[in-house]
């Protein structure tokens, strides 16, 4: 699985291979995609953990076979290639496959075992792969098929941390700059769970709901309600570039509230005392300890992380039922809010581009899960997760942050970027791309006319396809193991 990007503070497009920038108009498809695969995160194979001897022998098989028919591709894209092939690969090579409670490391032993991953592991292992695999197309598809299915009905994964004897997420911040400190930084979000069972569990599976009933000052310290409250003060925010106050019902929907220019802390606050909810974007603006987290995150996570503050006063919802196209981790700071979560709303929302448009009540299903969050607590949605929010009455205001990856990067985005220089080259390379298409084309081709018993048609298509054939062979089409 390839982590997603949110370019609030790192681009897709501004990766850069070793040497100099990276140009897609002067790479071939292959080579492109060695530089751009380079910066991306390893594939890391689902753990299979009751794997029979035979199956066993099979993915070492598997491995070989990917080696040698990877020797022709350039050495970056040749790793990237048999990796992908190795699948069933065991689960203890290094930074493959999750670990069972009881190889966490020493600083999570005093956490109490991870209920419910053990009977799930093979469930949830199953689709990460599915693409990795590289067996037959028959297997490929009821893998895809299964995927679909979890996606579609997941069951949110609930654990709790009784205890914890490591340094808090702010002293990894401020401790001297070490190899595994972001992976340290990621251990200590994640906890009582590993980065390794995440990968290999949750992400992009399940929601998940980690409750730290014995430290409520868990996420103390990042940010809060005083720094929202400094900034309004300071006069640093402007409504729309920054900063929204919004008020949703279910008989009025969602409003948002915005005045003109800045936005005075009279105005804002007195909009949060009669019930809106304000938010708060890109706080790592403001924030040396956000802007922090996000780097140690798109450090650990391989892509870039975004992030919202969202505060809401006791008896109110800020935002309508919806779903986002970025995966969040959504940290409790202060007060309480109640998560009513549904899953994607049909096959084509499961892991979205992006973000769906408010839903009306209506619209719902029946709920998935529902989900209180208390100070210190954590809670994952993949995106394409529907949820709504809201702080109960009689009670404090809420804040909480949420974290974001997971946009734009995935195999969708990396091929685009590899083709499009691919196709510049084959045209600067042959005059027949550069030609014009044919004269009223639109007349005999497209879905309209796809029941016309057209000679043109098939003569469109021949060329299509006849140009994709005379790729150069720095950039035709190689299949991989």
């Amino acid at each position: 699985e390839i982590g997603g990007a949110v370019p609030h503070t790192l681009s897709f497009a501004a990766v850069r291979p070793p040497g100099g920038p990276l140009d897609c108009r002067s790479l071939p498809v292959r080579t492109h995609l060695e530089a751009v695969s380079s910066q991306m995160p390893p594939i890391v194979p689902a753990a299979r953990r009751n794997s029979s001897a035979a199956e066993r022998r099979r993915a070492k098989k598997k491995r070989k076979l990917a080696a040698e028919e990877a020797d022709d591709l350039p050495p970056g894209f040749a790793a990237f290639a048999a990796e992908a092939a190795a699948g069933g690969a065991d689960s203890d090579e290094e930074d493959g496959g999750a670990r069972e409670p009881d190889e966490l490391d020493e600083e999570a032993a005093a956490v109490q075992s991870v209920d419910g991953l053990d009977d799930e592991s093979e469930g949830g292992a199953s689709g990460g792969s599915v693409a990795a695999a590289g067996g037959g197309e028959e297997e490929e598809e009821e893998g895809r098929e299964a995927l679909l299915a979890q996606l579609l009905s997941p069951e949110l994964l609930s654990l709790s941390l009784s205890e914890w004897r490591a340094e808090s997420g702010l002293e990894i911040l401020a401790s001297a700059d070490r190899p595994d400190k972001a992976d340290r930084l990621a251990g200590w979000l994640l906890a009582p769970l590993s980065p390794a069972q995440f990968e290999e569990e949750v992400r992009e599976r399940r929601p998940l709901h980690i409750s730290r009933s014995a430290d409520r000052a868990y996420h103390r310290g990042w940010f809060g309600s005083e720094e929202l409250r400094q900034l309004l003060r300071d006069g640093d925010l402007k409504y729309t570039d920054g900063l929204d106050v919004t008020r949703y019902t279910v008989e009025g929907g969602r409003a948002t509230l915005n005045g003109e220019g800045a936005a005075t802390a009279e105005e804002v606050l007195a909009a949060f005392e009669g019930g809106c909810s304000v938010r708060l974007s890109w706080p790592q603006r403001h924030s040396d300890t956000v802007w922090g987290l996000l780097a140690s995150l798109e450090e650990h996570f391989g892509c870039g992380a975004g992030c919202n503050v969202y505060y809401t006063p006791a008896g109110s919802q800020g935002f309508a039922p919806h779903y986002d196209d970025v995966d969040v981790f959504i940290l409790q700071v202060e007060g309480e809010k109640r998560w009513t979560l549904h899953a994607p709303p049909a096959p084509e929302h499961v892991l979205p581009r992006d973000p769906s448009p408010d839903f009306a009540p209506a619209d719902l299903g029946p709920p998935l899960a529902s989900v209180a969050l208390k100070p210190g607590d954590l809670l994952y949605l993949p995106r394409g997760t529907v949820h709504q929010a809201f702080t109960p009455a009689g009670g404090a205001a809420s804040l909480h942050l949420t974290v974001s990856i997971s946009r734009r990067h995935t195999w969708r985005d990396l091929l685009e970027l590899g083709l499009a220089g691919a196709l510049e080259e084959a045209a600067a390379a042959d005059v027949t791309w550069r030609r014009a298409l044919p004269r009223e084309y639109e007349s005999f081709m497209g879905v309209l006319h796809s029941d016309r018993a057209d000679a043109r048609r098939a003569q469109f298509s021949q060329m299509a396809h006849g140009l994709l054939q005379r790729l150069p062979p720095s950039v035709a089409p190689h299949p991989l193991p």
